[in-house]
């Protein structure tokens, strides 16, 4: 008798413990729907500022401003974003056209390969392109023209590197019409149309990006 009052004390006394570690394991069971939706905010707010340099016939250099939605670490993100580049500013002996160029874009990016440091990945996008400071130059003599250049859209294809720091990419880009008015340029005299027919009918361009991450 006292052997089983003695059993039913240490059952009774064991009970609120039990019951204690369990709610404690369940508490701490993991929610994976939760914790990614916590780590999909966070990474929200993707800031990169860096420089980017394309061409063939034509060629620019400038700046790009981006804003990345999602971490380096998902398959799938989002990218916004503004370029300004400067085309054909070094002085050349045969005539070009010099030209300011703003583009917003707008791209999607798959990190087909993801690791600790950072991620392998394939972007596509579209950017409408405003062109502003047309000038037509040849030898020491530059003659502005608004005409000469055309606001138009372009696709790109990107693949590059990126960690939660820092991006590197390489792009290949595509313009759906001619940047360039060719017929105003052909029917305009003091213009040599032919002197810059290749970089007239350019439309592919390739070039390098480097940015770097200002992250919240």
């Amino acid at each position: 008798m006292v052997k089983k009052i003695i059993i039913s004390a240490i059952i009774s006394a064991l009970m609120p413990v039990c019951a204690f570690a369990q709610s404690e394991i369940q508490e701490w069971q993991p929610d994976r729907g939760k914790k990614m939706m916590h780590f999909t905010k966070a990474n929200l707010v993707n800031i990169g500022l860096g420089v980017e340099c394309e061409g063939f016939y034509n060629y620019g250099a400038g700046a790009r401003l981006e804003w990345r939605a999602g971490s380096e670490r998902q398959l799938i993100n989002a990218i916004a974003g503004w370029e300004i580049m400067w085309h054909n500013p070094i002085h050349k002996e045969k005539p070009n056209i010099i030209y300011v160029q703003n583009s917003p874009y707008l791209a999607f990016r798959i990190n087909y390969v993801r690791m600790a440091p950072g991620s392998l990945y394939l972007e596509g996008g579209m950017s409408y392109n405003i062109n502003a400071g047309e000038k037509y130059r040849i030898a020491d003599r530059e003659t502005s023209d608004k005409l000469l250049a055309r606001n138009h859209f372009s696709t790109s294809m990107r693949m590059g590197y990126v960690t939660d720091r820092y991006d590197i990419s390489v792009f290949a880009r595509y313009d759906l019409k001619p940047t360039f008015d060719q017929k105003h340029i052909y029917e305009t005299g003091s213009f040599d149309y032919y002197a810059m027919k290749k970089a007239l009918n350019e439309r592919w361009s390739i070039g390098l990006c480097m940015l770097w991450y200002f992250r919240k």
